[in-house]
């Protein structure tokens, strides 16, 4: 059972970092790989692990035991139509073995939460048009789409 949802620790980013494979687990556009998409989430938490800005901050999701079971990534990014403060939820992954049991929405809240305190007025995230279980999930906490990127591969591999 989840316990507690806690700032990132140094200690943490091993399983930060093991969880980068998370983000290719369903099914994915034609032109991306997932090796692709592993090496660029592994590249990136590596670099959010060793080091978090001021106006950014991870969460862990950690049972009674200790044992970490998700993170969330969240940090301010200016709204792209009028400029304000907003909040951009960069990253969310739960292990696959916690997976439906209620800690992506806690970890959402925690990231929801640090942003109504950083005096932000929207969250946002991106996710993957076929990663159906997290929009789903998404949905039902009060997200909902608001633009759509549309890609066209114009050279070929």
């Amino acid at each position: 059972m989840v316990t507690r949802i806690r700032p990132l620790r140094p200690s943490d980013a091993g399983f930060v970092v093991a969880l980068a494979t998370r983000f290719s687990e369903f099914r994915l556009p034609e032109w991306r790989s997932r090796s692709e998409i592993d090496d660029f989430f592994r590249k990136k938490l590596e670099a959010v692990a060793s080091r978090l800005g001021p106006e950014e901050a991870v969460f862990i999701a950690e049972e009674e035991s200790g044992e970490p079971v998700g993170f969330v990534h969240v940090l301010t990014e200016p709204d792209h139509f009028n400029g304000q403060k907003g909040a951009l939820i960069s990253d969310v992954a739960v292990t696959k073995s916690r997976e439906g049991q209620g800690i992506g929405p806690r970890l959402l809240e925690a990231a929801e939460n640090w942003a109504r305190e950083a005096g932000c007025d929207l969250v946002s995230l991106y996710v993957f048009e076929g990663n159906m279980g997290a929009r789903r999930m998404y949905e039902r906490h009060g997200f909902g789409p608001e633009t759509l990127l549309y890609v066209k591969r114009v050279r070929p591999t």
